[in-house]
């Protein structure tokens, strides 16, 4: 209602305006066609209104000009104000009139281009609706001379800027773009596509959270425009916020005829907040329309195995995406990492072939080498994992990236890069302490053990973790140096975390030079089973398994 209200404030605004000289083929017009013209060309929610008032208030629908008016009106709001809460006249236009054709190939959704001698504003602008809804700039870059003609014409008139806002948009330009939408908003802001328009090229720069605040006040202006929530609905899709976009998507996926994509958006927003139940409904009905989409075949992989946990339902829905003319990058690591976590040998030869497929493209997506570079680290083949890492690094250094090119660098014997990537990580990220505990590693390995003892110290003094704490006591004991202290480092260790690795193989040698093979024995076996193919066990298998 605030919306209507607001529609009726400005048509009242706009009454008292003093009517300009038309421009264009105007000029031939007199008193009434004239100022409806105007108005028409203005193109404002209010002007179009109050057009609408004096054709219909002075019997003008059944002339040749009032009828073409009433089509251009109409056309107008519906494709550039279709949440407009106005009740339109047929589409009608006199059979005679100079705009019919271009109005009857619009309406047909056909581009129709004005004769580059052509006198009269509307004639330019008009044709260019139909391309609203023309996604490829390749499309729509050939209009922009005419747009340029048509704003030397009238100045006044939001469609012109508009339409050169959207060519530029489209075609990437956001820094020529921006003008056009912020100078039309800022002087008319009923012209809300253009504030929605001004958001979008905010989020692509990447000024999301200002895009946000901005469609928030929009909002805030006119609550009850569908458009300016469904815009605020996606920038927070974007930004992944997902509560707050679910919240908004809610009642727009229940409108009869919603744009599809909205309930994709909804029902994605819910299975980010595993939400898999509710998640099914509008996920059914989005595939009941778009049954190939790849997008939603996706979210039933997730919903089937992270909601569910039925692996084997997830696999098959992820199959028919790996299997198609084209790879899926999306798809096929979502199947990639059900398979390799599977304890099925089969299902491990899979993925190898899988992983394969994808790291043969030339350029692999990120996601695909961050697997490629795990699955290495796994098979201990660390010049391959090395070779993905540093592609990795090339394009990302989040703190996953850098532990795992340390754990490789480690791997390969490379101290000194191995080193490099524990200082970044400790100065870039001083809270991880998966951080932390890497740079103590190396400044053990580095003999900087007064600096590694305070640093442990220091952590275990504050850190709750019980996994966190069983490896900083096995840092410790690598520091110490009687037997000791040592042992009760290791043991606490333990006792902490009994699957740390590190500390069962310690232990496990301890006792071995020892010569104490009970004790070794039962440190081996427990190692062996957290990791069968350990290297350093492999050499004892004969002696103690």
């Amino acid at each position: 209602m605030k919306y209507i209200f607001l529609c009726c404030v400005l048509l009242y605004s706009c009454s008292s305006r003093q009517s300009r000289v038309p421009a264009g083929n105007r000029a031939a017009l007199s008193g009434t066609a004239s100022e409806v013209q105007m108005l028409v060309e203005q193109a404002l929610p209010s002007s179009l209104i109050q057009a609408l008032g004096i054709i219909q208030s002075r019997n003008l629908g059944d002339n040749e000009f009032g009828r073409t008016m009433n089509a251009v009106i109409r056309i107008l709001v519906r494709n550039i104000y279709p949440d407009m809460p106005v009740q339109l006249p047929p589409f009608d236009p006199s059979p005679s009139h100079l705009y019919t054709k271009i109005l009857r190939a619009v309406e047909n959704k056909s581009y129709t281009p004005s004769s580059s001698s052509a006198p009269d504003y509307l004639e330019y602008v008009l044709p260019f609706v139909t391309l609203l809804s023309e996604d490829n700039p390749g499309n729509i870059d050939h209009a922009a001379p005419d747009m340029i003609r048509a704003q030397s014409l009238n100045r006044d008139s939001v469609l012109a800027p508009y339409f050169l806002g959207v060519i530029h948009e489209r075609a990437g330009r956001y820094e020529d773009a921006h003008p056009y939408y912020d100078t039309i908003y800022s002087t008319a802001p009923e012209m809300y596509p253009a504030g929605i328009g001004l958001s979008r090229i905010l989020a692509a720069t990447g000024r999301i959270t200002t895009a946000i605040q901005f469609l928030q006040a929009m909002d805030a202006q006119a609550p009850d425009n569908p458009a300016i929530q469904g815009q605020l609905a996606r920038t927070y899709y974007m930004a992944e916020r997902w509560t707050d976009a679910s919240a908004l998507l809610a009642p727009i996926v229940q409108q009869q005829n919603v744009n599809p994509v909205f309930i994709l958006m909804y029902a994605q927003c819910l299975v980010e907040q595993r939400q898999f139940v509710r998640a099914q409904s509008p996920l059914d009905r989005y595939i009941a329309l778009n049954p190939d989409d790849r997008r939603a075949l996706l979210l039933y992989v997730r919903i089937q195995s992270e909601g569910y946990h039925n692996r084997e339902a997830a696999l098959n829905y992820a199959r028919t995406l790996t299997r198609r003319p084209f790879i899926d990058d999306e798809a096929s690591v979502y199947a990639l990492q059900l398979l390799q976590d599977s304890s099925r040998t089969d299902d491990k030869e899979e993925a190898q072939q899988l992983l394969a497929v994808l790291l043969n493209n030339q350029n692999p997506p990120l996601a695909v080498l961050v697997l490629g570079a795990e699955d290495a680290i796994q098979r201990k083949d660390w010049p391959a994992a090395t070779a993905y890492n540093n592609r990795i690094l090339a394009q990302s250094r989040s703190a996953h990236d850098l532990l795992r090119a340390w754990t490789a660098a480690r791997g390969q014997g490379n101290q000194q890069q191995a080193f490099g990537y524990a200082l970044e990580l400790y100065q870039k990220y001083p809270a991880l302490e998966d951080g932390i505990s890497a740079y103590c590693t190396e400044l053990i390995d580095s003999g900087k053990n007064k600096e590694a003892s305070e640093l442990i110290a220091s952590r275990l003094a504050v850190v709750k973790s019980s996994t966190i704490k069983s490896q900083y006591y096995y840092l410790s004991s690598r520091i110490k140096t009687d037997e000791e202290s040592i042992l009760h480092d290791l043991r606490t260790s333990i006792f902490e975390d009994p699957r740390n690795l590190n500390s069962l193989l310690a232990l496990f040698e301890f006792y071995h030079r020892k010569n104490d093979t009970t004790r070794a024995i039962f440190y081996f076996r427990q190692a062996l089973s957290i990791d069968p193919k350990n290297p350093r066990l492999q050499q004892y298998r004969q002696q103690y398994g």
